[in-house]
C-alpha cells in the first residue's frame, strides 16, 4: 500500500562532457520511498499544481529568476519557456550536436539556453533522462534508460540506443531487465512526426509491447535519430550530456511525445475530463512563483565526474492510483524541495557563451543578456 504522504526527492541535472565541463519522467532514477522497484519503473511525474485526477485544463506553472540573478539567465529561460509551451515536435534541433558518445574535448563555452531548455523538461515539465546512467559506476551512455541491466549490446546496427539493442539482465532471464523509457506501440520510433493520439493505448513503457522488429526500447539520441532518418542533428533535448557549443533550438517528439502521455492524467486516456496542458509564465515576485531560477556556484567536479551545467531539486508528491494495479503507472506531481519554491540552478563557474554581433566571448563583465 502507497501513503499518499509516500514522496520522491529528487535532482536533475545536465552535465558537460569537456573537461570543464525523453522519453522518461523525473524520479525512474531514484531510490523510491513509494514500495520499491515497481514504482521506480512506473512513475509518471506531473507538472506542480497537478494534484487529482478532475483538475484537467490549463496548469500555470509561474517560474522567476532570483533577483540579481536577471542579466545572467533571462534570455536563456526566456527562450526555454517558449519552447515547452509551444510543445511542437521538430528535428535538426541540435546545433553542433553530440551525445553520451561524443567525449572528447572541442574548444568553446557552453551554451545557457540548452542547459535551461533541459533544466525546465525536469523541473516543471516532470520528464528525467533518455539515456541510460549506470547507478554502479556513475557512467553515461546512449543505451536507453532501464533498470536491472547487467549488459547492454548495440546489437546488428551496433547503435546504442536503437530498437535491436540487446539487453541481458542482473539476475535471471527476461524481462527482469526493466526499460524506464515509454515508446510509441507501433513503431518504437522516437523521432517521427504525425498526428497519432498519445496515450495508453499507442505508448508503453512494457518491452513485451514492441513491436515486431524491436528487442528493445530506442531513445531519441542523435545516432538513433540518424539511423533513423532525421539526421545527426536531431536529439532529444532530454538526453543527460552537453558538450560546448552544443545547442539545443527545438523539442523533438521523444520530447513532446512523453510531455504529452503525462497530459492524459490519471486516466492516461486522451480527451477526457482530467486531461490538462502547461503554461510556463516568467513572473518578476518570486513570491508568486512555483519555480524559482538562481545563477550560483555548484563547486567543480569531482575526480573521474564531468562538470554540472545546471541542477534542478525537487520533490514529487505521490497521487495515485490507490494502490497501484499491477504493471500500472504511478502518478507523482512536482512539489517544491524547500516551500513555496522548486529550485533550477545554473552553474555560474561555468564558462559560458554569449553572441555580440555574431560573434562568441565568455566575458562575464559585458553580460547583458545569455544565449
Amino acid at each position: 500500500m502507497i501513503s499518499r504522504l509516500s514522496r520522491l526527492l529528487l535532482v536533475g541535472a545536465l552535465l558537460s562532457s569537456s573537461p570543464a565541463l525523453a522519453g522518461a519522467f523525473f524520479g525512474t532514477d531514484s531510490i523510491a520511498a513509494c514500495g520499491g522497484a515497481e514504482c521506480r519503473i512506473f512513475v509518471i511525474a506531473h507538472p506542480v499544481g497537478y494534484t487529482s485526477a478532475g483538475i484537467g485544463g490549463e496548469i500555470e506553472v509561474p517560474v522567476c529568476i532570483r533577483p540579481g540573478d536577471t542579466p545572467f539567465v533571462q534570455r536563456a529561460i526566456d527562450e526555454a519557456i517558449v519552447l515547452w509551451n509551444g510543445l511542437t515536435p521538430t528535428t535538426g534541433n541540435c546545433r553542433d550536436c553530440a551525445s553520451s558518445e561524443d567525449t572528447e574535448p572541442i574548444p568553446g563555452v557552453s551554451i545557457m539556453a540548452t542547459t535551461a531548455i533541459h533544466e525546465l523538461g525536469h523541473c516543471a515539465v516532470g520528464l528525467g533522462h533518455g539515456n541510460f546512467r549506470d547507478p554502479l559506476t556513475n557512467e553515461i551512455n546512449n543505451f536507453t534508460a532501464a533498470r536491472d541491466v547487467d549488459t547492454f549490446d548495440g546489437g546488428a546496427d551496433m547503435v546504442r540506443g536503437s530498437r535491436d539493442d540487446i539487453v541481458t539482465p542482473l539476475t535471471g532471464p527476461p524481462p527482469l531487465a526493466r526499460a524506464t523509457h515509454w515508446y510509441r506501440i507501433s513503431d518504437n520510433d522516437p523521432v517521427v512526426i504525425d498526428g497519432t493520439v498519445i496515450d495508453s493505448s499507442t505508448y508503453a513503457i512494457l518491452p513485451a509491447l514492441l513491436p515486431a522488429g524491436s528487442s528493445w526500447v530506442a531513445n531519441g539520441n542523435r545516432y538513433v535519430s540518424d539511423l533513423l532518418g532525421a539526421g545527426f542533428d536531431t536529439q532529444s533535448v532530454m538526453h543527460g550530456v552537453a558538450v560546448r557549443n552544443m545547442r539545443y533550438t527545438g523539442l523533438t517528439a521523444d520530447d513532446t511525445n512523453t510531455t504529452r502521455h503525462g497530459m492524459t492524467g490519471l486516466d492516461m486516456v486522451a480527451g477526457t475530463a482530467d486531461d490538462y496542458t502547461i503554461h510556463l509564465a516568467l513572473v518578476d515576485d518570486c513570491a508568486d512563483a512555483e519555480i524559482e531560477v538562481q545563477w550560483k556556484p555548484l563547486g567543480p567536479p569531482m575526480p573521474g565526474e564531468l562538470q554540472l551545467l545546471g541542477r534542478c531539486s525537487a520533490l514529487l508528491d505521490y497521487i495515485g492510483p490507490q494502490p497501484p494495479p499491477p504493471a500500472g503507472r504511478i502518478h507523482f506531481a512536482m512539489t517544491a524541495l524547500s516551500p513555496p519554491r522548486i529550485v533550477l540552478e545554473m552553474n555560474s563557474e561555468v564558462e559560458w557563451g554569449v553572441f555580440y554581433d555574431g560573434f562568441e566571448t565568455g566575458d562575464l563583465t559585458r553580460w547583458s543578456s545569455s544565449q
